[in-house]
């Protein structure tokens, strides 16, 4: 039992570090490429990416397959959602936001996986979803900061926050049947196919957007599809396996900060007192509920 949290704890670091960028490269690929065309990029490079080593690896499927690509729907609205959110708000806030993942997966699995909520964990519950208001809602409360982010993109990443918690929780159980590298992969599949529709409709509404892009987008795609698609969403499922959806969600209070020194240098974003509360609070609570854990 000890080797496998190492075993998701190492995961859970990794994934933190190579999430901690992808937010701030997405915003600056959306100056340029649509939301639906760039999550469709990022999971086409990531499946392509992964198929050698999915047919190296010779999964068995069986008659849970179809269960996990309805699964993976929770977590297509999750990416989808999160690129249309951070159009509108700051990479730093985006982050700040998935971390209340962890309370939210605690709620999930209580009431999905029937895990104990103890007297500590409803006090980091409690704390967390002050902060996550207190973030939602700093455009109205910080009116004057450019830094607190757009009400309506915040909301649009809550929503994405919630598919992703409860696809963290869920996916726990078909570890019985699937590797992380297969659950990965078909999920990744599954986006792409999902969102290959709006691709064409995104060509056919502005076909010139793509010969126009400059070679910073270029690279935002590229690191979105290799380290935000295969390997972060690989590590994350990988640290489900040995540990538990809570445990695994702990990455996200690690990525705040990567993202904003990720973003304080490539988008000039800075803290506001509103952040740094409400980013206390939600991590404060994260960290509560995963060290019940």
């Amino acid at each position: 039992m000890k080797s496998d949290n190492f075993k998701a704890l190492i995961s859970i670091i990794l994934a933190a570090i190579c999430g901690g960028g992808f937010a701030v490269f997405t915003k600056i690929g959306l100056r340029q490429i649509p939301p639906f065309s760039f999550t469709f990029f990022r999971f086409f490079i990531a499946s392509i990416c992964m198929i050698p080593f999915v047919l190296r690896e010779k999964q068995k499927i069986d008659k849970n397959i179809l269960k996990v690509i309805l699964l993976s729907f929770l977590g297509v609205a999750n990416v989808t959602l999160f690129a249309f959110g951070v159009k509108l708000t700051t990479a730093t806030i985006s982050q700040m936001l998935y971390a209340i993942v962890p309370v939210i997966a605690a709620i999930f699995s209580y009431l999905v996986l029937k895990e104990r909520i103890s007297s500590k964990k409803i006090i980091g519950i409690f704390s967390g979803l002050v902060g996550i208001l207190t973030l939602v809602l700093l455009p109205i409360i910080g009116k004057t900061s450019s830094f607190a982010g757009n009400l309506l993109g915040n909301l649009i990443i809550l929503t994405a926050v919630l598919c992703f918690a409860l696809y963290t929780v869920l996916s726990k159980r078909f570890h019985k049947h699937y590797s992380p590298l297969t659950l990965t992969f078909i999920f990744s599949l599954t986006t792409a196919i999902v969102l290959s529709p709006f691709l064409i409709r995104d060509y056919l509404t502005n076909p010139i957007w793509f010969y126009h892009l400059s070679t910073f987008s270029w690279f935002s795609i590229f690191y979105a599809g290799v380290f935000g698609g295969v390997v972060y969403y690989l590590l994350y499922q990988y640290s489900i396996k040995h540990g538990t959806p809570i445990i695994a969600s702990m990455t996200m209070y690690l990525q705040p900060l990567l993202t904003f020194l990720w973003a304080f240098f490539l988008l000039s974003e800075r803290l506001t007192i509103g952040i740094i509360i409400g980013g206390l609070l939600a991590i404060g609570g994260a960290w509560m509920v995963t060290r019940e854990s």
